[in-house]
């Protein structure tokens, strides 16, 4: 059972308070963190209000608002739960290829896959995430190891790349060009190729190799 999240006090500070859930609270929170997304991906971020949410999970607005501080927190959270579930299902079933590079590309092709299908989800998630309120600023810390979790399986057995920094170039431009498709501003395509030509660069970079891997070379 998780320990979370974030109570709004009053005045212009958010205090972060800590504490352990029942099963039965973690199950309520779940209830409520589904209806964002399944009003997300009927009617955008428009969709999604409390009131809405309330009504989908069946539950007061004091209990939406024990869990989460505003929708856009609620939304962050969405992704959140969306990232945990593509990061478990490809650590179950690891992407194929004969490289890394290919291996790379595949665990992308799936996360942009699960995206598509779910564009005005997306598009209302990153509507929320450019709020500045605390605990949606403190969800984009977690989110930012998102790229990790999808390559975790990819990157474990190459102890020569130096995968945080990989992930974090990769990551960048993933996150960019995801903008840019949920908002049909760029084709999948486009997104694909992008990412194969960045990843290629990448790698071929002597930067990506850890110190260890690359004093190993000297020597």
């Amino acid at each position: 059972m998780p320990d979370v999240h974030s109570v709004r006090a009053d005045g212009p500070n958010t205090v972060f308070i800590a504490r352990r859930l029942s099963s039965t609270q973690e199950q309520r929170r779940q209830q409520v963190i589904q209806a964002a997304r399944s009003l997300a991906n009927e009617g955008g971020y428009e969709a999604v209000s409390i009131d809405a949410v309330c009504v989908r999970a069946r539950v007061a607005r004091g209990t939406v608002y024990s869990y989460f501080g505003s929708k856009d927190h609620l939304l962050g959270q969405v992704l959140v739960n969306w990232v945990d579930e593509c990061s478990a299902e490809l650590r179950r079933d690891p992407p194929a290829g004969t490289s890394t590079l290919d291996r790379i590309v595949e665990t992308f092709r799936r996360v942009l896959d699960g995206v598509l299908r779910e564009q005005k989800l997306f598009r209302a998630i990153f509507q929320a995430l450019s709020s500045t309120e605390p605990a949606v600023v403190q969800l984009q810390g977690r989110l930012a190891l998102a790229t990790a979790d999808y390559l975790q399986a990819v990157l474990a057995s190459h102890p020569e790349i130096d995968a945080a920094r990989l992930c974090m170039i990769l990551g960048h431009v993933f996150a960019s060009l995801l903008v840019g498709v949920t908002c049909g501003r760029v084709q999948p395509d486009t997104v694909m190729n992008d990412l194969i030509v960045t990843a290629r660069v990448v790698l071929a970079s002597p930067e990506i190799s850890t110190p260890s891997a690359a004093t190993t070379k000297r020597n």
